[in-house]
């Protein structure tokens, strides 16, 4: 499927940086197989596909972006993101340009969401210090 001609724009200078060790080379959008929908937002979704090529589970969130101004302002957002280490932030594998969407290939992560952890807590509230240290030190410990 990566032999397809790609309709996909790669946004530039996105694959000279490398942030981790577990760095997963997503050439093209159709290299992905997608799967179902994970989570939804105001202006996105996010969906599960498997890289073909390795077989790597991947998060694909799908922004529409209409404005040249907010297009312009993720492709900076997106460089960052490449550009910085960070062992708190999900890795951005690559991200594609089509028909006024941006579909970012993000590092898989099941763990759930801090809203999550916080729906699930609703009752009693997160008392475990340790939880609460964990959380604390990864939102304050950028990049």
């Amino acid at each position: 499927s990566g032999a397809a001609a790609s309709n996909h724009g790669s946004l530039k200078d996105l694959n000279s940086i490398t942030p981790n060790a577990m760095w997963i080379d997503v050439r093209s959008y159709e290299e992905l197989d997608f799967q179902e929908e994970i989570g939804t937002g105001a202006s996105s979704v996010v969906r599960r596909a498997v890289h073909t090529p390795t077989g790597q589970l991947v998060a694909v969130k799908q922004i529409q972006i209409l404005e040249k101004a907010k297009r312009d302002q993720m492709v900076s957002e997106l460089r960052i993101m490449r550009k910085h280490k960070c062992p708190w932030l999900v890795t951005l594998f690559n991200a594609f340009y089509e028909e006024a969407t941006v579909s970012m290939v993000l590092e898989f992560m099941d763990g759930g969401s801090v809203a999550t952890l916080v729906e699930d807590h609703a009752g009693t509230g997160l008392r475990n210090e340790s939880e609460l240290a964990s959380i604390g030190n990864q939102m304050l410990n950028g990049p």
